[in-house]
């Protein structure tokens, strides 16, 4: 009777600690979309990485898990075991801006196997033209969303502005200066991903 109570307690033992292993497994798998398709394009041989994140004050940090690139389908799958619930996978890709910024929460909940599809924004173009009408005597352009250039214009020209975010709107803010006066103006144009779309400005 003694050893079945024995034989009892060791397999109770046993399993309390297999569950206990067990709940740091974590498992992720889903796939990788452009955004702005409505999960119609996929994107392959992205990279996809499993992070643990130690929150800071400033950002986190980091230690890599596992990673993997999306087969021909978008697909992808990682696992580690956890050691905590900070965790966060993302995605990034060539011509696409990248998804794994240290201020983003997590999103994978440990000890799960779970699934968890992931959007890539694409880079974009806007071509500027840029009239002068004499209205003014410049013109400022707030560098738009997705791009660190700012413009300062004085006469007609043509630019292509660094990229900025694909299938999306995009805001430019124009300054237009007269007799050290300021008008603002904003103006939406809808990106293309992988694509360059033609604005025509004046002031």
């Amino acid at each position: 009777m003694k050893i079945n109570q024995f034989v009892i307690l060791a397999l109770l033992i046993l399993a309390i600690f297999c569950k206990k292993e067990d709940s740091s497994y974590t498992e992720v798998s889903g796939v990788v979309y452009e955004q702005g398709t409505n999960n119609t394009k996929i994107v392959a041989n992205a990279l996809v990485e499993l992070q643990w994140r130690i929150p800071k004050t400033y950002g986190a940090e980091v230690y890599h898990m596992d990673s993997t690139r999306t087969d021909e389908n978008g697909r992808f799958t990682l696992s580690a075991d956890a050691p905590d619930a900070n965790l966060h996978v993302f995605a990034s890709g060539h011509h696409y801006y990248p998804g794994g910024e240290l201020t983003m929460d997590a999103n994978v909940k440990r000890g799960r196997s779970q699934t968890l599809n992931l959007d890539l924004i694409p880079y974009a173009w806007l071509r500027m033209h840029i009239t002068k009408t004499g209205q003014y005597h410049n013109l400022g352009i707030g560098a738009p969303i997705g791009s660190t250039q700012a413009y300062s214009i004085t006469t007609d020209t043509t630019i292509i502005s660094s990229p900025v975010l694909g299938n999306t709107e995009v805001e430019l803010t124009l300054f237009k200066y007269k007799n050290g006066l300021q008008e603002r103006e904003q103006i939406i144009v809808q990106t293309i991903g992988h694509d360059t779309v033609d604005v025509f400005l004046s002031f």
